[in-house]
Formats: structure tokens, sequence, C-alpha cells
């Protein structure tokens, strides 16, 4: 016999009708086109790097993530891409509706080497004094917009680097 365990009670993220406990896990499993949707607010132990050379979304849903509570691991919550290997045109991420509270290190986003928008996010209460920017953009082509920026203090809340990037 199959036993079918349902945990939707514990979930953070779905992927269509598919419940994950852990935002990682909703991650590791994401195919071409398919978004991956917060239920629940989310605290991260360590950042989420991501490179799969795919389109797909993750809408928070107007969920926030932060970083879990001593931490130490957790200096970004997303770190998608990975150099300026010519697949900007195969990485194409859309970030919305995400509300990042809290972030104390390194990027709270940085995305590298992928065709992204991010849209309809809030970086607040975030402490960034490395100079490096809230949500950094290298290698990209990219397209920000209606994005707010509130109680944080930084350098660059926006930091764009190499060619091939725009922001609204």
């Amino acid at each position: 016999n199959v036993v079918e365990i349902d945990f939707r009670n514990e979930a953070v993220a779905q992927i269509g009708d598919t419940y994950y406990k852990t935002l990682a896990d909703a991650f590791a499993a994401v195919q071409n086109n398919q978004t991956i949707t917060l239920i629940t607010d989310v605290e991260l132990s360590n950042a989420i790097s991501f490179t799969k050379d795919i389109t797909f979304t993750i809408d928070g849903n107007g969920k926030t993530i932060k970083p879990a509570v001593g931490s130490i691991e957790a200096n970004s919550a997303f770190n998608f891409g990975q150099g300026n290997d010519g697949t900007v045109a195969t990485r194409i991420y859309t970030i919305k509706n995400i509300v990042f509270d809290g972030w104390t290190t390194d990027h709270v986003v940085r995305l590298q080497g992928v065709n992204a928008t991010v849209e309809g996010c809030t970086f607040q209460n975030c402490n960034q004094a490395d100079g490096l920017g809230l949500l950094t953009l290298t290698s990209c082509e990219s397209n920000v917009k209606d994005c707010d920026f509130l109680n944080n203090t930084c350098v660059k809340a926006i930091d764009i680097n190499s060619s091939g990037d725009n922001s609204e």
C-alpha cells in the first residue's frame, strides 16, 4: 500500500498542486515554465542558490522572507545564476510580490548571468554596510519595476554591474 502524507498545513510553498515544507525543496523541484508560490512567511537559515537553465517565477504572494533568528549562514535570501557564461537566454527568472525583511549582510538578492524581472517586491529594514546593493544585478538582462525600498541602511539599493542591464 502507498500512503500519501498531506502536509499542506506545514508547507511554505507550492508548485501547482504539490506542497513543499521548505523553500529549498520547492526550488529543487521547479521545472521549466512553473511558478513557486509562497503560502506563508519564510525564515531562511541559508541562501537559496539557483542556476537551472529554465524559465520560472517565484511569486511571494505578499509573504515575507527574512533571515532565521541567530543564523549566520543566511547572508542572502537569493543567489541566482552564476557568471556571464552565455546562459542569460536560457535562465529567465521572475521574482515578484515578495517582502524581504531584516537582512543584514551581503546582497539580499543577487542575480548574475540571468534574464531577470523583479516586480512588486519590497526590501525593508535591511542593513548592508559593505557597499553592495540590496538588489545586485551582474551581467544580466534585467527589469526592475514597482519595487519599494523602505527603512534600509545601505550605500546602494540597486547595484547594476556590466552590460545589458536596464531598470525602471
